[in-house]
Order: C-alpha cells, then structure tokens, then sequence
C-alpha cells in the first residue's frame, strides 16, 4: 500500500522535463529584454530584497512595492546562489518562469491521475503544449501564482481524498499564490464563495471556508512586509504600496484592478462617461476571441461543454466542483482592464480549464481513490 501511494520520481522527473522543453526553446528565442520592464525590475528587486533582508534593512520592500515579494525573492534567492558569470540575471529569471510553469503541468498531471492515466497524460500534454501557457511563461509573477493557485485545487481535492479536513493546507496555498500576485487572492476567494454557494452537494463547510480564508490572509499578512507595522519596517508600508500602485490608475481614488471603471465614474460630462463605458464593453467582447485564438484549452473545454449539451448529459459532481474555478478565474480577468492590454495575465485560468476539460473527454472513467 505504502509502494502504491509514493510518487513515481522518475516520471515525474521525465513530466516536467517534456514540459521544460518547450518553454526554455520558446523563452531563449526572445529578444534579451522581452517583456519590460518586468524582466529588468524583478531582478534587481530580488536582489536588493535579498541584501536588505540578510542586513536587516527592510526599506528595499519599497523597490517594487505594488508587487507583492514571494517571486522576487526566490528569483533573489537564486541570483545570489549562480554566479553571475554563469547565466545572465535574465536567463536565471527566464529558467525559473520555466521551472515554475513545467511543476504546474505536473501537478495537474497528479490531480488528474485518479481518473486514471490516459486522463492524466491528456491533461498534463494539453497544458504543456499549450501556446498560452508557453507563450506567456516569460511572466514570473503570474507562472509563479498560479503555480500556487494550482497546488491549492489539488490539496483540496486530497481533502475530499482523505475525508480529512485540508482546510489549513489549502489556505496556506492560496496565500502563497497571492503573495506572487495580489490578483490571485479574489480568484481563490471566488471559487471559496462560489464552492460554498452554488455546489450544494459539495459545498465546504463554513467553519472549513472560515479556516481557509483566515489562513490564506495571516500567510499575505506574514510573508509581505509591506503589511508589517511601521514600528517593525522604519516607513509605512502600505503608504508605500499605495503610491507605487498609483501608477497603474488614471487617477486616485478607485483601484487599479478596475481601471476602465474609474474615469466613467470621475467624469462630470455623460458623454465622456459613455465613452470609457463603452471602451470598457468593446473589450469585454473581444476579450473570448483573443483567449480562443491563443489557446487549446479553451477549445477544448469549449468543444466537450457542447457534446454533454448536445448528448444531453449531466456533469458528475467531480466536473462540477471545478466549475468555481474556472468560472471565478474567467470572470476576474474579463473584468478588470488590464487583463485585455497584458493578456499573460490570463496564464492563471488555463489549469482550471485544463483539469476540467481533461476530464470530460470520453478517456475519464469513475474516479478511484486517490
């Protein structure tokens, strides 16, 4: 029994080198920077988060301040330990983007391996190969939350494995997706809400929701020292945040997550109010044809959705409990502005889709115990 419940190790090992493989040839084919300034900010913040946390000097948490730390610090982490005459500050960040990206196609490949193996491997190849995926595994911040977010579906499916609460577990991957990206934590909520409300016969338990939420927030409040008191950091931390996210809005007031909302509500002219309206819903529906023309997923899922309709057939309760997440990840990213103009935002819905997509295809057999 003990045999039968340990990883494999070599096919894991052969899972993320087939899914490294595509992402190191993609990423060494672009221009050195690509994606600015990301790939040149990132890793300086990760130096100096390094340097001032081994001086006890925590004001370089300013550098950078709208992100939140965790990436940068183990991208830091990283450059302090490979010489810099080894590999470039930038291809270190590239490897790790790659690196991270290539572990979430092997956890989807163990969340799906209860269905059996032909769903696994179908699961695992989509996301490997996907072109958004490997596309926009340059993005460290967004490889490395949803790697996270990922964790956080299959430590909630070994709840439901194990019939033992995973409530802390959980939570912890979830705070730890947000403290790669602060987007994460409203879509780890949403699917948390969307759980609890709509999938009945699945739904979490309040006290389990409450302890997952309580924990996913003490791991945000804890890792980021941005939210430390002042006392502690010298400055304050969340003046700090707010002026380096100020950049990211067309002015104060409203966050930036719903920067196409802001200038509608500022504006005293009801024509100019109609106008940003009317930008914001023009990209709204243009926003499924860009996910559709940059990824195999959503075909896919698309394409098994219309054959239970047209078939008639009900989703089990396994399909349904990843409704949420997929429904939550999708809703985020069509609503906020920046998602349309930084589409590699949209990396962090292909694992719901994927996991949801691999198991209504006609391999999936009834779920074994994990």
């Amino acid at each position: 029994m003990l045999r039968r419940r340990m990883p494999n190790l070599p096919a894991l090992a052969f899972l993320f080198l087939f899914s490294l493989m595509p992402r190191l040839i993609w990423l060494s084919s672009l221009p050195r920077p690509y994606l600015t300034p990301d790939e040149i900010i990132y890793p300086q913040a990760g130096r100096a988060y390094i340097n001032g946390v081994m001086h006890g000097n925590l004001t370089s948490f300013r550098l950078n301040a709208e992100h939140p730390p965790l990436a940068k610090l183990i991208l830091g982490t990283l450059l302090t330990l490979i010489p810099s005459y080894w590999f470039s500050d930038i291809d270190v960040q590239r490897g790790l983007c790659a690196g991270l990206s290539s572990i979430t196609c092997v956890i989807i490949w163990l969340h799906l391996k209860r269905y059996g193996y032909k769903v696994a491997l179908a699961g695992w190849l989509l996301a490997s190969i996907d072109p958004l995926s490997v596309h926009y595994s340059i993005a460290l911040l967004d490889v490395a939350a949803t790697m996270f977010l990922t964790l956080s579906m299959y430590l909630a499916l070994r709840k439901e494995c194990s019939l033992r609460p995973n409530s802390i577990q959980t939570g912890i991957a979830g705070g730890l997706a947000a403290l790669c990206k602060y987007s994460a934590l409203p879509i780890f909520l949403g699917t948390l809400f969307l759980e609890h409300v709509f999938i009945i016969g699945k739904s979490r338990k309040l006290k389990e929701l409450a302890i997952t939420t309580f924990f996913s927030v003490v791991v945000i409040l804890v890792g980021n020292p941005l939210f430390w008191p002042p006392t502690i950091l010298g400055y304050s931390g969340l003046e700090a945040l707010s002026s380096s996210s100020s950049v990211y809005s067309l002015g104060p007031g409203i966050f930036f997550a719903f920067d196409w909302l802001e200038p509608a509500l500022r504006s005293t002219a009801q024509g100019r109010m109609v106008f940003y309206l009317s930008m914001f819903f023009s990209y709204a529906c243009v926003f499924p044809f860009k996910l559709f023309a940059e990824c195999i997923v959503a075909w896919v899922m698309l394409g098994c959705l219309l054959y239970r309709v047209k078939e008639r057939r009900q989703l089990s309760d396994d399909q349904l409990s990843l409704i949420p997440s997929v429904v939550s990840s999708i809703l985020f990213f069509w609503l906020i502005g920046k998602s349309r103009i930084e589409f590699y935002y949209a990396v962090m819905m292909v694992p719901p889709m994927t996991l949801l997509a691999a198991i209504m295809l006609p391999l999936s057999r009834r779920p074994r115990s994990c």
